[in-house]
């Protein structure tokens, strides 16, 4: 589910929501900001956003490619999150 959150200038930033953990890293290593976390139900929702999320979320279906040391980065500290293991910082994942 997408919703459309208004920015700074004409470029609209998507505000994106998944319980995928996944499509979250994959979406995080390639650029997009998780802005929080919430719960449905059992579930952990991540709310990420950033500019052409959409595209990005469909790339992901089909065969979407990111750094691999990104996305388990990326991986790595969203299960920190949900866990609550501290030293997780909102944002993308660092580069390394």
């Amino acid at each position: 589910m997408a919703i459309k959150k208004p920015t700074a200038g004409n470029n609209p930033s998507e505000l994106f929501e998944t319980s995928d953990l996944y499509l979250a890293g994959f979406l995080r290593a390639s650029g997009a900001r998780l802005v929080r976390t919430g719960q449905d139900g059992p579930r952990v929702v991540f709310s990420l956003e950033g500019s052409g999320i959409q595209e990005l979320a469909r790339a992901y279906y089909q065969d979407g490619q990111v750094g691999a040391l990104a996305f388990t980065a990326s991986i790595r500290d969203l299960k920190a999150l949900v866990h609550g293991r501290a030293g997780f910082i909102f944002g993308p994942p660092a580069q390394g």
